[in-house]
């Protein structure tokens, strides 16, 4: 007599057209399951699948396509063990990204076996951004402290000259101002992700804003001689929380006067266009390759380290701007040409006809 399988049925032959005999019921509950699914035999003929496992992009018609995929379920097939793994697969689209998924297999009778198939794709990118953040941070932290050390040093050998001892001391001076502009990047990118900026939003005088930025680095632009020249429509206003915008323009104008050549002109322009509220901030230097412009946003990344080093950037500014504004359901957008210089866009979306607005600001 032939052993009867989970389905309730005689195990059929490989060869079988058709697998008979299976429980209605045992379908339906499959169907509940979370995450997808697929019923394949020892050839990597598939029997029945869940709606959506096609586009995992496991399957090359009725048969299973990747290599490791089958290995598994030949291998639970033969001696009936479960197992588990996470398998790499691509994008079914085109030009869609590279993706992980974690396979789980359970024999169901001496022909057929179950493949759980979950898409953990989201989850294992987000735990590669957090492994290399956490190794770029110990780069990034590595780089100042280690000067300070060996200046440290060098302070204590100069104790009789007092000209090398006012070189060190100075440049001391400087890489705790870099370990410090680091550690209040770290810790302003840390509370942005913690935080919900919507909501402290509220509908904010763009005036204010660019006022209280422009405000913050009103010496480093006058020390290079640029002038910040402002094109602000009247009373226009932006739906957003008024630090978390304000910080943003502030690193905007920041870099605006970092990478700008003395005695240029930095202008700050506010619109409103298409249901959002639009500050550009435009500066005539060095400007960005077209093969840099999509990366500046990227945590750590630099244009030019060596410059980056010289002028004291962290790496961190355009990062945070980037999130803040994610944040507010806007976005931050960049135009630039070598050597005429660069427009990056802050895009906040007003808020739609009835929807709440806060406290009104000033």
């Amino acid at each position: 007599m032939r052993r009867r399988g989970l389905f309730g049925r005689a195990s059929q032959p490989e060869s079988s057209d058709d697998v008979r005999g299976m429980a209605p019921d045992a379908l339906e509950l499959l169907d509940h399951l979370p995450g997808e699914w697929v019923i394949v035999s020892h050839a990597g003929r598939v029997y029945r699948e869940s709606a959506n496992f096609a586009s995992l992009g496991l399957l090359n018609g009725s048969q299973a396509s990747s290599s490791e995929f089958l290995a598994m379920a030949s291998e639970t097939l033969t001696d009936g063990i479960g197992r588990t793994a996470d398998l790499a697969i691509g994008g079914v689209d085109v030009g869609a990204p590279p993706g992980t998924v974690r396979v789980r297999t359970s024999k169901l009778d001496d022909d057929y076996v179950l493949l759980l198939v979950d898409d953990i794709s989201a989850a294992t990118r987000v735990d590669t951004m957090r492994r290399d953040f956490i190794a770029n941070v110990s780069h990034e932290l590595k780089t100042p402290v280690g000067a300070l050390v060996l200046l440290a040093d060098a302070v204590q050998s100069a104790n009789d000259d007092p000209k090398a001892l006012r070189k060190f001391t100075t440049r001391m001076q400087i890489e705790a101002a870099r370990l410090s502009a680091l550690i209040t990047d770290l810790t302003d990118l840390s509370r942005l992700q913690a935080a919900n900026a919507m909501d402290a939003a509220r509908m904010v005088s763009v005036k204010s804003i660019v006022a209280e930025a422009v405000d913050a680095v009103h010496l480093a632009a006058q020390d290079k001689r640029i002038d910040i020249v402002r094109d602000l429509p009247h009373r226009i206003k932006v739906f957003a929380d008024e630090e978390q915008a304000t910080a943003a323009l502030r690193n905007l104008l920041t870099n605006a006067i970092r990478y700008s050549p003395p005695h240029t002109k930095v202008t700050v322009i506010a619109r409103e266009v298409d249901g959002y509220t639009e500050i550009a901030v435009e500066d005539q230097g060095i400007g960005i390759e077209p093969s840099q412009q999509a990366r500046i946003f990227e945590r750590f990344h630099r244009v030019d380290p060596a410059r980056s080093r010289q002028t004291g950037g962290t790496g961190l500014g355009l990062a945070i701007v980037k999130h803040i504004c994610l944040a507010h359901g806007g976005e931050v957008t960049v135009q630039s040409e070598v050597g005429r210089g660069s427009t990056f866009t802050l895009r906040f979306p007003l808020p739609r006809a009835g929807a709440p607005t806060g406290r009104e600001g000033s």
